[in-house]
């Protein structure tokens, strides 16, 4: 028992660790709340809201699909920072057009 609090503690000591758990909470805490977001606008979105579900769910699958491959092709890091900079252009496509 005493070996597995060692080991947490020499985690919590880590400054990179907690670092990278920092980084990561903030980075899944505004992909949800994007995701959540732009379920509710939905509606509010031109168009029928029907269609609009429907290419968000094909979306949805072309987007896990190109990840999948993305993730097999080039290392962690790389797909992280790509997903990032898409979603952010994504983003600014929905902000001004």
């Amino acid at each position: 028992m005493s070996d597995v609090i060692n080991r947490q503690r020499g985690f919590i000591s880590d400054s990179q660790y907690i670092w990278n758990i920092t980084k990561m909470t903030i980075m899944w805490t505004v992909a949800s709340f994007l995701y959540y977001m732009l379920n509710f606008m939905m509606k509010y979105f031109e168009g029928s809201m029907y269609a609009n579900l429907y290419l968000d769910a094909c979306a949805g699958i072309v987007g896990n699909t190109l990840g999948l491959i993305i993730y097999k092709w080039i290392r962690m890091k790389w797909a992280f920072i790509i997903a990032l900079v898409l979603t952010f252009i994504g983003g600014l496509f929905l902000i001004f057009f």
